[in-house]
């Protein structure tokens, strides 16, 4: 929520509202890079990528695009509108989401790797994903009816933060970020205890690799989950404490760094997937190797159809052979849509696969 909610009622903010502008465009470029490299993947075929925690994953960044935009918003829509009710529920429901997506991850290794259970049936898995879509909803639906009316100068928000709407929103964004903490203690507690760490066969995914689909061994694998649960639940620690932490103070730049600190939520998890979390490395991998069997597989189809050319060439029927080989190396040289974009961005894959 906007840090500066309770020092705006007597003093305006010291800064003008596009200096935000700098790290919302930041976040946004941010999420918008990881979910179109999580598109290439997908597009591209890698098994490792349809689990559920992926998906959750993908939800955590587009809410937090979402939450961002409406955040940007705020600050440019007239308060006691329609458009300002619309506006605070976008904010709410769109940071609520970023925090209970980033909760079901941790449900997904928590089941697994403390509970040892089964892997998720197909409607197991789409309800898994369901419930963090459901309480954004319902956390952004808890402001609707709320009074939006400011003094002049003042920007987009609920009138009383305390009143029972701010209250629910609170309620909501706690305990989102409560399930991230006990959650991820527990699962890393459960990792950490042990001198050797062993990961049920269950948990596995056969071809598509193990849960996080980077590991290449059930203790690697839970290293590198330990590492991601880590991750995510400190920059929603560290981006949404400061911003709680700002708005209880009275000095009106201690809610311009807040409102930095939460606007900055979508390029931290950047960083964090790119430079932290061994996913992007792993799916940078898988679509190279995938490049690489593609050219492969288009080298070879071409060569077979230049010889079936020339052999029906030499046997006198050139023409109608040749154009059909010609027809036959067309559709062998169809590609998914994620190969294409892969094999024009192939060097930046070789850097964050770390090839270079």
């Amino acid at each position: 929520m906007p840090s500066h909610l309770d020092v705006r009622e007597t003093t305006p903010a010291p800064v003008g509202h596009s200096l935000y502008l700098a790290p919302f465009l930041l976040s946004i470029a941010g999420d918008v890079s990881v979910l179109a490299f999580y598109a290439v993947g997908r597009s591209a075929g890698l098994p490792f990528l349809r689990h559920p925690l992926h998906s959750a994953m993908t939800m955590l960044f587009t809410f937090n695009m979402v939450g961002s935009a409406f955040f940007w918003a705020h600050y440019w829509v007239d308060p006691g509108t329609a458009g300002c009710s619309v506006t605070v529920f976008g904010v709410v429901a769109g940071y609520a989401g970023d925090y209970f997506s980033s909760a079901t991850v941790a449900w997904l290794l928590f089941r697994s790797l403390v509970l040892n259970m089964t892997p998720l049936s197909t409607t197991r898995a789409v309800m898994s994903l369901l419930w963090p879509v459901l309480l954004a909803v319902a956390a952004g639906a808890s402001t609707l009816g709320a009074d939006t009316t400011q003094p002049p100068h003042v920007v987009c928000w609920l009138t009383n933060p305390n009143d029972a709407h701010g209250l629910a929103v609170a309620s909501a964004l706690v305990l989102a970020v409560a399930l991230n903490g006990i959650l991820s203690a527990l699962v890393v507690y459960n990792l950490t205890k042990r001198a050797s760490v062993v990961v049920r066969t269950e948990i596995h995914l056969g071809a598509a690799g193990t849960l996080s689909g980077v590991g290449r061994s059930p203790r690697e694998d839970s290293e590198v989950l330990t590492k991601r649960l880590l991750v995510y639940p400190a920059v929603i620690i560290i981006c949404g404490g400061s911003s709680l932490v700002a708005s209880i103070a009275s000095n009106p730049w201690a809610g311009v760094v807040g409102d930095f600190m939460l606007m900055l939520n979508g390029l931290f998890n950047t960083a964090a997937f790119f430079f932290l979390d061994p996913t992007s490395a792993k799916t940078a991998r898988g679509l190279l190797e995938t490049l690489d069997a593609a050219d492969t597989r288009d080298a070879e189809f071409k060569a077979a159809g230049v010889a079936v050319a020339a052999a029906a060439a030499a046997a006198g029927a050139g023409g109608q052979w040749g154009a059909g080989s010609s027809a036959r190396r067309d559709v062998g040289f169809k590609r998914p849509w994620g190969v294409s974009v892969a094999g024009k961005i192939r060097p930046v894959l070789r850097i964050i696969a770390g090839q270079v």
